[in-house]
């Protein structure tokens, strides 16, 4: 017993709980009660929360074992095997480890045998309940899809593009824009699906993303705090009418930490946060889209060129695929983004904040990422989901409007979950 017990002593406390039930060692002849009285510094040295002592012999040890643990320990002696046990369930929870040990004869291996029993009937429990939670998952996507209009039809999939058409000059506006996409396993690095493009797309708001990632950037390099270091907000330009951050910026130029600034670009899309950011950056608009076109080619975005740090600009351009490149390395190397971009609303402003990302709180699994659109120009969404430990992103630009790029962001999900992880297309 004094091995077991000097055993379980090495094991560290922040691991859980340690729970000690003890019984008589009746094979000890004439020295029986020394060598139970011997186990009192044994016990102590195990740090338990609890001992459950059973038998003549361990009985006689609870006043000084009682005395000797600390506060909060407590030390039980039982009469009976069923009143230990009662006491026991009462008391074990999930993380504890339990030490049993005595002689064969107090029937202590009752005790184990009903609870490895009971842990047998909770294992099935709970995959039972896992089970359950996957059938409903599978159960609410399906409805989800079921109930939205029918998008744009999609490629057989898997289906790789057959070229990589490279893109210059200002992207095209068109009235009813045709929308390209890309679907992307980043667990597996799996391409699923592509639908390129005979022209490329202005980013608009998808631009604040790898403003974002450039802040990050520096606050690491910096080592500074994000929520400690303060930014000055300039007065200009005044936040459009329909910003809910909008409220952060009302007492004049207040100084506002850049947790706070980044929030509201990523989750409501401020503009006016995403270009007071790029000016702490780099101290003027011009120098910060350089970082931002440097950043893009390091990337290896050799089809995107930006032109704001809100993406405000029309002449700036980028195709899916080189949004699904930015997209990421923003989640390789920046998860604080994605906590961020997948808040379902911008806290601490008085008006209703929601994110501009419809398929937060709506479409199981998803996590992030960043919404974009200008008037004329269609609607984009990056979007990333997991489920099961399986992690898509989707792009999808010049849908025609947010709710249908909501909804074939959606459908491109989930037809990529209800494709196999492999074999897939590199």
């Amino acid at each position: 017993m004094t091995a077991a017990l000097a055993s379980l002593a090495d094991r560290p406390d922040e691991q859980g709980r340690k729970l000690l039930v003890l019984g008589d060692m009746k094979e000890l002849g004439d020295d029986t009660q020394r060598h139970h009285d011997a186990l009192v510094e044994p016990i102590v040295q195990c740090h338990p929360a609890r001992v459950f002592l059973l038998g003549e012999c361990m009985t006689r040890l609870h006043d000084r074992l009682a005395a000797a643990l600390p506060q909060g320990a407590t030390v039980q002696a039982f009469d009976t095997l069923e009143a230990l046990e009662r006491a026991l369930l009462e008391q074990v929870a999930t993380d504890d480890t339990v030490l049993f040990k005595s002689s064969n004869g107090t029937g202590l291996w009752q005790i184990v045998r009903t609870m490895t029993e009971l842990q047998e009937e909770e294992k099935e429990k709970e995959q039972q309940r896992q089970a359950r939670l996957a059938r409903e998952r599978a159960a609410a996507a399906a409805a989800a899809a079921a109930a939205m209009p029918k998008p744009p039809v999609l490629p057989p999939m898997p289906q790789p593009p057959a070229v990589v058409i490279r893109r210059t000059g200002s992207p095209a506006e068109r009235a009813q824009p045709t929308p390209s996409w890309v679907l992307y396993d980043l667990t597996h690095d799996r391409l699923l699906t592509h639908q390129p493009s005979e022209h490329s797309f202005v980013p608009a708001s998808l631009s604040k993303l790898v403003t974002a990632a450039l802040v990050e950037r520096k606050l690491r390099d910096d080592r500074l705090d994000r929520h400690a270091e303060a930014v000055q907000v300039p007065v200009d330009p005044v936040p459009a009418r329909d910003d809910p951050s909008a409220a952060l910026y009302a007492a004049g130029a207040p100084r506002l930490p850049v947790h706070r600034l980044l929030e509201a670009a990523l989750v409501v899309s401020s503009n006016k946060a995403a270009l007071t950011l790029a000016s702490w950056h780099s101290g003027d608009f011009d120098s910060f889209v350089a970082a931002m076109n440097r950043q893009a080619q390091a990337w290896g975005m050799h089809d995107t060129h930006f032109a704001c740090p809100a993406g405000l600009v029309r002449t700036a351009r980028t195709t899916a695929v080189d949004m699904l490149t930015m997209a990421r390395h923003v989640l390789r190397d920046f998860p604080a983004l994605l906590e961020m971009a997948g808040k379902d609303r911008l806290d601490g402003v008085p008006a209703e904040a929601p994110s501009t990302n419809l398929l937060l709180g709506r479409v199981p699994g998803v996590d992030g990422l960043k919404t974009g659109s200008l008037p004329g120009l269609g609607a984009h969404l990056i979007a990333t989901a997991q489920r099961d430990q399986r992690r898509l992103v989707s792009v999808v630009l010049g849908a025609p409007d947010r709710q249908t790029c909501a909804r074939l962001s959606a459908l491109l999900l989930q037809r990529g979950f209800e494709t196999p992880a492999a074999p897939g297309l590199q």
